[in-house]
């Protein structure tokens, strides 16, 4: 087995240098039949297009949204366990979010899963699948969130005017947003496109609320709107679990993920290097501080200081990270040395009530 460094995600805590590329796309095409394009903005597709060749809707809508300058991947490989595999490792495990449309069933989101968990355990380069599910899919299924698949978040099968995939505005809308933010935040404001329709041809309607309440519970990404205020909003931002779980939400497993990524970069140095030990066999004070401040250092230089983790606003020493390393560990026995490091995210307000009256004293 080669030397490595293992990070175990821990679960059930909360209930609920370089500035890194967090919002690299990668999405999977039907159809595309030319060699992966690496693009930046839509001008550099648009460079790239020969003579005669039609841009792709989903290029656009996705640019669209995003509005300037974010990379993607685009690829026509096959939504197969090994392509998948293949175009990852490929970009060496650059990729954070991958878009899949037309997903027809819940063993291809498993073999998403299965991919993704891959990218993690043995790439050490966690990901994430945003899929458009098939109405027949969404409709076969009760509950998204009891599929356990807390790597897959299901967008709802809606296109805007042109008939592009709503997966596109919402894959475009989590590359332009920092790894904490929502992207059903009120702060991004309404969607590019100016109207969102589910069904299809003359059949089609446009959404609404009473259309979105129902697929939202179902734990699918849809579109809203908001009384007072104009164009479409992400309606929410569930994964593929329950909602009592700590990576319940896309921003929590883009933020724990962009933390796994942090502390795997600053802990490269130490795999086979010497640690030292006392002479009872334990690892020195000093030497643990030296490693949980090289770890914490990465953390905050790269996710605390672009408001990544959540900290307490009354106290200027909190950086939202904690790293321990304990020095009762046989490390000259096992060649092993733990850490236990726990990153602390923000609070969501999802559900916001006002006790609103009248006072004579207001």
């Amino acid at each position: 087995m080669l030397p490595f460094v293992k990070i175990n995600f821990n679960n059930g805590a909360i209930g609920g240098n370089e500035p890194m590329d967090d919002g690299v796309t990668m999405m999977v095409l039907s159809g595309y039949k030319g060699a992966d394009m690496d693009l930046m903005n839509i001008e550099d597709y648009r460079s790239r297009l020969g003579k005669g060749e039609t841009e792709r809707a989903e290029i656009v809508a996705f640019y669209n949204e995003v509005g300037g300058n974010s990379r993607l991947i685009v690829t026509g490989c096959a939504i197969s366990d090994q392509a998948l595999k293949d175009q990852i490792a490929k970009y060496n495990g650059e990729v954070r979010i991958i878009a899949v449309n037309g997903v027809k069933d819940v063993a291809t989101m498993k073999i998403l899963q299965n991919v993704a968990i891959w990218a993690t355990e043995t790439l050490f380069a966690p990901c994430m699948f945003l899929v458009q599910a098939t109405s027949d899919l969404i409709e076969a299924t009760p509950d998204f969130r009891a599929l356990e698949l807390s790597r897959i978040a299901v967008v709802d099968n809606l296109a805007d005017t042109e008939g592009t995939p709503f997966l596109y505005t919402v894959a475009g809308m989590m590359a332009k947003i920092a790894v904490h933010k929502s992207p059903a935040s009120g702060e991004n404001g309404a969607v590019y496109a100016t109207a969102i329709y589910h069904g299809s041809g003359e059949g089609r309607t446009i959404v609404n609320n009473i259309y979105a309440e129902p697929i939202n519970n179902k734990g699918i990404i849809t579109a809203r709107n908001f009384v007072g205020r104009a164009g479409f909003f992400i309606a929410d931002d569930a994964m593929c679990v329950p909602a009592s779980d700590d990576y319940g939400m896309i921003q929590r497993r883009r933020t724990i993920d962009k933390a796994y990524r942090t502390a795997y970069k600053a802990l490269l140095p130490y795999v086979c290097n010497e640690i030292p030990v006392t002479s009872d066999g334990k690892i020195p004070p000093v030497t643990c501080a030296e490693i949980q401040h090289v770890v914490e250092r990465a953390i905050v230089l790269n996710m605390t200081n672009y408001g990544n983790l959540g900290t307490d606003p009354g106290n200027d020493s909190d950086n939202g990270v904690s790293c321990y390393v304990n020095p009762n560990q046989d490390v000259v026995g096992t060649s092993s040395l733990k850490i236990a490091l726990s990153v602390r995210p923000y609070g969501y307000a999802k559900y916001i009530t006002v006790d609103l009256g009248f006072s004579i004293d207001a």
